[in-house]
């Protein structure tokens, strides 16, 4: 490896550029590709690096090899556009403002080059590519703002951090809790741990940490909780036969899209264990995926606002980062996923498309999160369907034609809720006044929330129920109701203020009078 203290400029179709003098993998080909479709015209590279991932690595295993590993790594910063020189990087660094707007406005990530021969590949931080359907977004929560620093110059993209697996430190289970813990979800008391340390904290007692051999799915749980983390795990619920038995069960297309949405929505990435076809157990990670509104059921029907989802973008570490896989589903209705690339990027398409299924989703979600997706999906579904019911009863009586209602569960910061969740939904005069009622007329609730929105017709929004996370999955405490439409306030107020509500509830056996919303927040104008 070479070693010098000046930077170095490459177009990035020359033979020199450093990616081009890696062995030949498929993340190395993939990479290559992926940055091409980015229009990626240069690099930067910075030939002496010191990289936390892989100096914790190297103080654990490297440094005891017989086979000199160094301890310097490279790292690689990539442009989109004409080559960036030396003369437009010393501007930028002398505080010129469109020289640096120029840098960022082409920015499009970094990869660190370890000097590990087998697994080159270290931390890895690509921007996705530019969405051409903003009408059904990526959603892509999990992502966080990654600064990295060029002789002064702070340069920023937005992503979700990858590396390859290297089988001395970490296998594939522990990349995807790596990647997973990168998230945007976490605050300034979680620091993201190193691959190092992921594998010494799920090791059992009595077992070595290195070589690393892979996690069992009890090590992967361990290894969250050891971050001060609560591990939700999500099991197969299908009734095909699983090819591989001793992986569980598989999943029913609509639970699997339904909990990765939860999840991936509440800022969470999925780790997803699993297997390629003909191939056996592995661990992906899921960080992001393609809104989409359900396709149209009956008239008066509820039905799961992301059940049919198409898309999730994955980081594996033996392919490469922000892969597209479609959710599809097999003879048995099992999910599958299926490697399926934009058919806009110049790269070709693959003869054989990778085929995965998935047996287990785990979650890494904060210590007071103590409910699952799934319970909240649960809890959501019985008092929603029991608003729809007699919603329906009463538009019918009116003849007024019924609507299609959708719901979706979701965790979410409370300070998010109030700032993010509310200021996207709501303006002016009444955002004002929402939270404002949520501060001073509610009892304190929870720093996590479990949100279940309902709403009509796939683009009307009729209120969000609030729930407590602090509680067993049993219970879920209903803290109140944002109400965004008139009809539902007056409906709602008028049920909860009615002397035979007793009654009323009496005849009703999917949910109990406590799980009503005693307390309603109007978000419209009155």
């Amino acid at each position: 490896m070479r070693i010098s203290g000046n930077l170095e400029f490459y177009g990035f179709r020359d033979q020199e550029q450093p990616l081009n003098y890696l062995s030949e993998t498929p993340q190395k080909q993939y990479l290559i590709q992926y940055l091409a479709d980015l229009d990626v015209g240069s690099t930067v590279v910075e030939p002496s690096y010191f990289d936390k991932d892989y100096l914790d690595e190297f103080s654990v295993y490297y440094s005891r090899s017989s086979q000199c590993y160094v301890n310097i790594c490279r790292r690689v910063h990539f442009f989109s556009g004409e080559p960036v020189s030396r003369e437009q990087v010393r501007l930028a660094a002398s505080g010129d403002l469109n020289a640096l707007e120029s840098l960022q406005d082409r920015y499009c990530g970094f990869i660190v080059l370890r000097p590990i021969p087998i697994a080159p590949l270290g931390r890895t931080v690509l921007k996705l590519y530019p969405d051409r359907t903003p009408g059904q977004p990526r959603i892509t929560t999990p992502s966080r703002r990654y600064k990295a620093n060029i002789t002064g110059i702070e340069l920023s993209v937005d992503g979700l951090a990858w590396q390859q697996q290297d089988t001395g430190v970490a296998a594939c289970a522990t990349v995807s809790l790596w990647t997973m813990l990168h998230s945007s979800a976490y605050d300034e008391h979680h620091s993201i741990p190193t691959t190092a340390q992921i594998t010494q904290s799920a090791q059992s007692f009595g077992r070595r940490p290195f070589p690393s051999t892979g996690l069992t799915l009890e090590q992967i749980l361990e290894a969250i909780h050891k971050q001060n983390l609560n591990p939700i795990a999500v099991s197969g619920d299908s009734l095909a036969n699983p090819p591989i038995p001793a992986l569980g069960r598989l999943f029913s297309k609509d639970r699997f899209a339904n909990n990765v949405a939860a999840f991936v929505r509440s800022g969470y990435p999925v780790l997803v264990v699993g297997h390629y076809e003909g191939s056996s157990g592995h661990a992906i990670c899921i960080g992001g995926f393609r809104d989409r509104t359900p396709d149209g059921g009956a008239p008066g029907s509820l039905t799961m606002a992301d059940k049919d989802i198409d898309y999730v973008y994955i980081h594996d570490d033996n392919k490469g980062p922000n892969i597209r896989f479609k959710i599809e589903s097999g003879e048995q209705g099992q999910a599958k996923l299926v490697s399926s690339p934009p058919e806009y990027l110049e790269s070709e398409q693959e003869e054989a498309p990778h085929v995965f299924y998935p047996y287990s989703l785990i979650a890494a979600t904060h210590q007071d999160v103590r409910i699952s997706a799934d319970e909240l999906y649960e809890k959501g579904f019985r008092i929603t369907s029991f608003f729809v019911g007699i919603m329906n009863a009463i538009f019918q009586h009116n003849n007024i034609e019924l609507p299609q209602y959708t719901f979706s569960p979701r965790f979410i910061l409370l300070r998010d809720y109030f700032s993010k969740e509310l200021g996207t939904t709501l303006s002016g005069d009444v955002l004002g006044a929402v939270r404002l009622a949520l501060q001073e007329k509610v009892p304190p609730m929870s720093l996590h929330l479990g949100v279940v929105r309902l709403g009509a017709n796939g683009d009307s929004l009729l209120m969000d129920l609030l729930y407590d996370t602090t509680d067993s999955g049993r219970n879920i405490p209903l803290f109140t109701a944002v109400v965004y439409d008139p009809a539902m306030y007056e409906y709602l107020r008028n049920l909860l203020l009615s002397p035979e509500l007793d009654q009323i509830m009496q005849g009703i056996s999917i949910i109990d009078k406590s799980e009503l919303p005693m307390h309603l927040i109007p978000a419209f104008e009155r």
